[in-house]
């Protein structure tokens, strides 16, 4: 149900969200998927009324951030913060909030908030570490190209945009 909720919330928003009005393939291609990563943290707690509420709000979330790029837009070429990044938070969230409305869930608050709260850290730190290394490994010279360490088709230029990104 959180799948459908939120592949439908997306159809509905793209069309508002874009400037041209009109569906557009990447918003619908990944956004619709935003209500299954949101529920994995409650989908055996909550009912099919908050796996509805869930996946509508994780499309919402998603779509915003595909058509908008509020945020590592210029880095995040593949749409990762928006399809996994902030859905998963939000089913985090969930998951802390099913306790005070689902009182017999078997879940702690604090513990759901805490094992959120550690994710982010532990991700943060792995994240920085890595972003040390590669930097200590230097760059190669052309950034957020495939053509570095893959043998790509010739029938995709060069110049082609590498991601989603209207500023």
């Amino acid at each position: 149900l959180a799948l459908l909720a939120s592949g439908v919330i997306t159809f509905a928003l793209t069309p508002l969200l874009e400037s041209s009005k009109k569906l557009t393939m990447v918003p619908i291609q990944n956004a619709t998927l935003a209500g299954g990563v949101s529920i994995g943290a409650t989908a055996n707690l909550v009912g099919p009324f908050g796996a509805v509420l869930i996946g509508c709000l994780a499309g919402a979330l998603s779509t915003y951030g595909f058509v908008k790029a509020p945020l590592f837009g210029d880095v995040d070429t593949c749409g990762i913060n928006n399809l996994h990044g902030m859905p998963g938070i939000l089913g985090g969230l969930a998951s802390a909030a099913v306790p005070f409305y689902y009182k017999d869930a078997g879940t702690i608050a604090a513990s759901q908030a805490t094992g959120l709260g550690l994710t982010l850290v532990v991700a943060a730190v792995t994240g920085t570490l890595t972003g040390y290394l590669l930097k200590a490994l230097g760059s190669p010279s052309e950034m957020f190209t495939d053509e570095t360490f893959w043998e790509c088709a010739e029938d995709v230029p060069k110049d082609a945009p590498t991601g989603y990104n209207r500023a």
